[in-house]
């Protein structure tokens, strides 16, 4: 199904135009840098695989009944590394500032607009 179909040009231009926007706003261009320097950032990459290798590990071990107190010991002292790495807490905060502003910019429109624009503009929930 052709969503764009039932768009009027000028709804299209205007959702255009918000988006341009809205992808200029500090916020938005702070997670994108932020994710270009964890997108190059190889040490980061490889503490997130191996965050995520010994959190399969551990859950694999408890499902299991193997799970030592050393295991946790080791994935607590992975993910406090990788929550101090700068490229992935620089991701981490920014990701929850652009998350905390769209829902604003919801309330904003739907103000604007006299309904709520959030809940028009979701996918339908039997897609």
């Amino acid at each position: 199904m052709d969503v764009q179909a039932g768009i009027s040009p000028e709804l299209r231009a205007a959702a255009d135009e918000l988006g341009a926007a809205l992808a200029r706003t500090a916020l938005i261009v702070a997670f994108k840098e932020a994710q270009t320097r964890l997108d190059v950032d190889e040490h980061a990459h490889s503490l997130l695989d191996r965050m995520a290798e010994l959190d399969a590990d551990a859950r694999r071990k408890q499902a299991e009944g193997t799970l030592t107190q050393a295991d946790i010991d080791h994935v607590r002292d992975v993910h406090r590394e990788a929550s101090l790495d700068p490229s992935i807490k620089g991701f981490v905060g920014a990701h929850q500032a652009a998350a905390a502003y769209l829902p604003e910019v919801n309330t904003l429109l739907s103000e604007l607009l006299g309904w709520d624009f959030a809940a028009m503009a979701a996918a339908p929930a039997n897609c």
